[in-house]
């Protein structure tokens, strides 16, 4: 974890937070900190963007800016950015636009948003280090492993998206009449709860506004 890092190049990109105070404090005293934090990768082939990025030769300025891009819209590896298949980065996200998104249960730093031509560099070097042929990610991400949060399902046999723990008995449903595919705008109302299917696939989904915005599915390992 970060109380670990010893190269100050690299804990310098993280904002001015209480977590860098912490940092470092116990670097200068010399102190030792035993923590249980941790942050697991969500599925088969993942990463973490920022020990990518750091082993690149691109200069400190550049990677500051990615990190504090990456802060804003609230990611740490490469399937937080990407489709339901695994195979492309969502294209909102190259633009920095921010949607809410259940991947993690993290209280995440303050951090404003950046400006375009911030923006500019995050997307050139997400293109530049993740992506060939435009979106398309070099390495292709595989299985999601069973996440411990609430997370949007889906049916294929009903082409529908369910929300809630893959342990629940009940779970709300949503039907293609009551949610979009990419840019075909539908409001939704929730629906009454429905027991979970099996068989199901997890789900990509982004909230924006009142409307759900569904970006493919893949299967989790079991």
């Amino acid at each position: 974890d970060f109380l670990s890092l010893k190269n100050y190049a690299n804990i310098s990109d993280m904002p001015n937070t209480i977590a860098r105070c912490v940092w470092e404090f116990t670097s200068k005293h010399n102190i030792t900190l035993k923590t249980d934090i941790s942050e697991p990768l969500l599925r088969e082939h993942d990463s973490f963007l920022m020990e990518t990025i750091y082993a690149t030769k691109e200069p400190p300025s550049r990677i500051q800016v990615f990190n504090r891009c990456r802060i804003y819209l609230n990611v740490l590896t490469v399937a937080e950015i990407c489709n339901g298949e695994g195979t492309q980065i969502r294209p909102s996200l190259l633009q920095g636009t921010k949607r809410i998104s259940n991947f993690r249960n993290i209280k995440w730093p303050n951090q404003g948003k950046p400006i375009q031509s911030e923006w500019k560099i995050w997307e050139t070097m997400l293109r530049q280090y993740f992506c060939f042929n435009a979106c398309e990610l070099r390495n292709p991400l595989g299985k999601w492993n069973i996440p411990s949060t609430p997370s949007w399902w889906y049916f294929p046999n009903e082409d529908a998206l369910y929300y809630g723990l893959i342990s629940d008995k009940l779970c709300q449903r949503w039907t293609p009449s009551s949610y979009r595919r990419q840019k075909r705008s539908t409001t939704y109302q929730p629906s009454r709860s429905f027991q979970l299917p099996s068989d199901l696939k997890f789900a990509v989904c982004e909230s924006q506004g009142n409307s759900i915005i569904f970006h493919g599915s893949a299967p989790v390992t079991l």
